[in-house]
């Protein structure tokens, strides 16, 4: 169902029909943010004239989703038909491995051309470096329906943003070996705690430390999130500027990464559903 085929040659490539193309000068930026998301291997791709979104999810409780605004492309359009009809104009899913291997092959450099006809259900890739060109055909199928986790404005409980870099210092002491991440937010305090092998960890973040950027708690709330989910939300702290944290009336939470490249900003986002609390923590 899925194919790809890597030719690698310095001939012109035809360009075919498209509903879709865009240009990247750099297509190690698309690698980057499909990177950060790809915890599984199958995701689905939106396209719309904001930019192209991709999505991906696991067990029905964890949601991860890269954003590529449209300002990052040099170029970036939509047949006049597609633009038309708004958000979510095109949408299609595919094997992200091969995705990231087109896009790889040449690591540090690479101009990207992206076409996609639906009337073939491809997804070219053409790359040139300095003369020599790849060219990526992958095939598509229908795009699954995915799980809405946006939440509501009057349902938010707790908004903390954080800088990375800050953060980054201390989630190194996070227990790799507990099954449970717990959270809990009250109006001055968010606490992160986890209990493995090696013990109890807990980290304390006032409202006041200069880690933080603002907080706003309505009133206090304690979740517990699965590890093995919810770590696939920390890959991005490296590379962003700022961390938000939201958690709603469902105990759902939200990090969202504000990602720079060159002087533009997209985001990164991963929402987690909690776990029954049945256990004395």
């Amino acid at each position: 169902m899925y194919s790809s085929q890597l030719d690698v040659s310095t001939e012109d490539l035809a360009i075919p029909p498209a509903e879709f193309r865009a240009k990247l000068y750099r297509a190690k930026t698309l690698f980057t943010f499909i990177k950060a998301v790809h915890f599984k291997d199958t995701g689905n791709i939106f396209i719309s004239p904001k930019g192209l979104k991709v999505t991906v999810e696991d067990s029905q409780a964890f949601q991860g989703n890269a954003f590529v605004q449209q300002e990052l492309f040099h170029s970036f359009s939509l047949t006049p038909e597609k633009a038309n009809q708004g958000g979510g104009s095109i949408a299609f899913q595919l094997k992200l491995p091969l995705v990231l291997e087109s896009l790889n092959i040449f690591p540090k450099n690479g101009h990207l051309q992206i076409h996609f006809s639906e009337a073939s259900h491809e997804l070219c890739l053409h790359i040139e470096d300095q003369g020599t060109v790849s060219e990526a055909v992958i095939r598509t199928i229908d795009s699954s329906e995915t799980l809405d986790f946006s939440f509501g404005r009057n349902d938010l409980l707790a908004k903390v943003i954080l800088y990375s870099d800050k953060f980054k210092e201390i989630f190194s002491e996070i227990d790799a070996s507990s099954d449970f991440i717990f959270i809990y937010v009250e109006d001055s305090l968010l606490q992160i705690r986890t209990k493995g092998s090696g013990g109890k960890v807990i980290l304390d973040i006032p409202s006041d430390s200069d880690m933080v950027s603002s907080f706003m708690a309505k009133e206090p709330l304690a979740a517990r999130y699965r590890h093995s989910l919810l770590k696939h939300a920390f890959k991005p702290i490296g590379m962003s500027e700022k961390v938000s944290i939201r958690i709603d009336k469902r105990s759902f939470i939200c990090f969202q990464y504000m990602v720079k490249v060159e002087s533009e900003t997209s985001f990164l986002e991963f929402y987690c559903a909690p776990e029954e609390d049945d256990e004395d923590d």
